[in-house]
C-alpha cells in the first residue's frame, strides 16, 4: 500500500505542475493557500527546494514555482536533483535509466554516466527507477521478491529410491506449469542432462529425464559432485512458473510396477535459505521369522548447494550413516561440508539393525505379526531435528528410502518432500487431510510436528481426545487423524496393511 501510494503521488504532482508550462512563477496552493508547504511553516526567503520535477524558491513565505525541469531549455534535464536544486539528467550519486535499457550510474554533475548494470531485455528485462535509484525489473524479479513457490529458477534432485526396478531409469521427472499468457523457455541442467525447450503458454509440461543411477540406487551415505555429471538438476525458466519433482513419474512402465514412488513441489531459488530442521522418518527394519532374513531402509536427507564455495554444517541428533565423502557420525555430532553449486549432499540414517534385537530408547517400538518382526529403532535412528546450516542459500529435502508408516503396516514406499527454510515457519497451520477412498477402510492421516524451540505449547482445534502433543526442541510428537477431524501439522498417509488402495506419502503443510 505504501509503496504504491509513493508511487501515485510522485507521477501525479509533475502532471498537476505541468498542466500550464508557460506560468513560470505561480503559487502552488494545493492546500487552498499561498503556502505551499504541507506543514503550515513559513519557508525562509530565497530558499530553494524541489517538488517533483520543479525547482521552487520561497518568495514572501510562499513557495512558488521558479524552474521546471525538462522543459523548454531545460528539455534534456528532466530531474530536479535535492543535492544541488538544479534541473539535471538524473540525481547526482544515484543510478538512472540509459535510452539503452540498461542501468546507468549518474555522475556528480548530475549527467548519465557508464552503465552499472545490463538489463536483459531478450528475457524480459526493463530498467525502471525512482527517487535516484534504478534497476532491471522483470516478471522473474517481480516474483523472486513475493517469495512464493512461483519462480524462474528451481534445484531437482533423484533422491535414494534404490527399491525400484531398473525399468524406471529414465523416469525421474520434472513438471513445469506454465500458467502465462506467454510461452517459457525452460532450461535443465546438471545431473548429465542438458534441456533446452519452449513451453506453450498456458501448458503443464513433463520432462522425463535420467536417474542420477549412483545418488538413486546407493545404500549409503555419498557426496556426488556436478563436475563429475552426478549432482542436482538445475531447472531455469525465462517466465515465473510452478514445478514438481516426481520419483519416479509413472506407477507402471513397460509392463512393471514403481511400488515405491512419491512426488515434491520444488522451491524456487528466492525462498531458499541458510537454516533447515528437517523432517524424515525413522530407519525401517524388518525381519522375516521362518528364514532369520532382516530388511532394512534408511531416513534419507539431501543438501543442495546454490552457490560455489559453500559450507555446509550438518548437525545431528541421530545415527548418520558413512559413506563417500561422509564421515559416519552419532547423535550429537556434527561435520562440516564443502560444497559448489549444484553439489549433492545425501545423507542417510544408520541402518544395520536387526529386527530381533530391536534398540530400545526413545521413539523405539517392536511387534511380530508371526511372520515377521517388526522394529521402529526410534529416534537414535530417525534424521528428524537435524539442523543444516550453510554460508549461502541451499536447497534441503528429507524423506524415506522406503518405509512403512506406522512400522509395522503394509507396504514399504519412498518418501520425500523439500524442506521449509526456518525462516518460513509459523505458528498457525490448517490440516486438509487425504479424501476416504474406500469407505469403512482405516485411512488415516498421521501429523508430525517438530518445533524449533524449547518451551513450545500446541494447541488445537478441535481439541485431541488424548491431549496435546509437546514437542521439544528439533524432537517430533505423532497425532493420527481421519479425514472427519480436520487437525493443524504436517502430514503422513499412512499404510493401509497389503489393502488394494493405499501407500504411505508426505506432504509438508504451510502456515496459515
Amino acid at each position: 500500500m505504501h509503496r504504491l501510494f509513493i508511487i501515485t503521488l510522485l507521477l501525479a504532482v509533475p502532471f498537476l505542475l505541468n498542466c500550464n508550462p508557460s506560468e513560470k512563477k505561480k503559487t502552488n496552493n494545493f492546500n487552498s493557500t499561498n503556502i505551499n508547504n504541507f506543514n503550515n511553516q513559513d519557508c525562509l526567503a530565497g530558499s530553494h527546494r524541489c517538488l517533483g520535477s520543479v525547482i521552487q524558491i520561497c518568495e514572501d513565505k510562499q513557495w512558488i514555482n521558479e524552474t521546471m525541469c525538462g522543459v523548454g531549455a531545460f528539455a534534456d534535464r528532466p530531474v530536479c536533483d535535492p543535492g544541488s536544486l538544479a534541473c539535471a539528467q538524473c540525481i547526482a550519486g544515484g543510478t538512472t535509466c540509459g535510452a539503452d535499457n540498461h542501468v546507468h550510474i549518474c555522475n556528480s554533475d548530475g549527467t548519465i554516466g557508464l552503465v552499472q548494470t545490463e538489463c536483459d531485455s531478450t528475457a524480459g528485462e526493463q530498467c525502471a527507477g525512482a527517487n535516484g535509484t534504478a534497476g532491471c525489473d522483470s516478471p522473474c524479479i517481480r516474483a523472486a521478491s513475493t517469495k512464493s513457490y512461483r519462480g524462474c529458477e528451481y534445484w531437482a534432485v533423484g533422491m535414494s529410491n534404490s527399491l525400484l526396478s531398473a525399468t524406471f531409469a529414465g523416469n525421474f521427472a520434472v513438471a513445469v506449469d506454465n500458467d502465462n499468457d506467454a510461452e517459457v523457455r525452460v532450461m535443465i541442467t546438471g545431473g548429465g542432462v542438458n534441456v533446452d525447450q519452449l513451453v506453450p503458454a498456458r501448458t503443464l509440461q513433463v520432462f522425463q529425464l535420467n536417474y542420477v543411477e549412483a545418488v538413486r540406487s546407493s545404500s549409503a551415505s555419498g557426496f556426488y559432485r556436478t563436475s563429475d555429471g552426478q549432482g542436482a538438476y538445475r531447472v531455469q525458466a525465462s517466465l515465473p512458473v510452478t514445478v514438481y519433482q516426481f520419483n519416479p513419474y509413472d506407477f507402471v512402465l513397460g509392463g512393471v510396477n514403481s511400488y515405491t514412488n512419491d512426488a515434491s513441489l520444488l522451491l524456487p531459488q528466492q525462498v531458499l535459505s541458510t537454516n533447515y530442521l528437517v523432517m524424515a522418518r525413522p530407519t525401517w527394519v524388518m525381519g522375516d521369522t521362518t528364514f532369520g532374513d532382516d530388511s532394512t531402509s534408511p531416513g534419507v536427507v539431501t543438501i543442495v548447494a546454490t552457490e560455489d564455495n559453500t559450507s555446509v554444517l550438518v548437525q545431528t541428533r541421530s545415527y548418520v550413516a558413512g559413506g563417500t565423502g561422509v564421515p559416519a557420525l552419532s547423535p550429537g555430532g556434527s561435520n562440516s561440508f564443502a560444497m559448489n553449486r549444484g553439489d549433492q549432499l545425501q545423507l542417510f540414517s544408520r541402518s544395520d539393525l536387526s529386527a530381533g534385537s530391536c534398540p530400545s530408547g526413545p521413539g523405539s517400538a517392536s511387534s511380530s505379526d508371526g511372520s515377521n518382526e517388526y522394529c521402529n529403532p526410534g529416534n537414535a535412528y530417525d534424521l528428524t531435528g537435524m539442523m543444516v546450516t550453510s554460508s549461502a542459500p541451499i536447497a534441503v529435502w528429507g524423506g524415506h528410502n522406503c518405509t512403512f508408516i506406522p512400522y509395522n503396516s503394509w507396504a514399504c514406499d519412498h518418501l520425500e518432500e523439500q524442506m521449509f527454510p526456518l525462516e518460513t515457519w509459523g505458528k498457525r497451520f490448517m490440516v486438509g487431510l487425504t479424501r476416504q477412498i474406500t469407505p469403512g477402510n482405516s485411512e488415516s492421516n498421521m501429523i508430525r510436528i517438530l518445533a524449533a524451540d524449547n518451551n513450545t505449547n500446541i494447541s488445537f482445534n478441535p481439541r485431541l481426545r488424548r491431549g496435546a502433543p509437546d514437542p521439544a526442541d528439533g524432537r517430533v510428537r505423532r497425532v493420527h487423524a481421519h479425514p472427519q477431524h480436520p487437525l493443524r501439522g504436517p502430514l503422513h498417509g499412512a499404510d493401509h496393511d497389503r489393502q488394494v488402495h493405499g501407500g504411505p506419502g508426505l506432504r509438508r503443510q504451510p502456515h496459515g
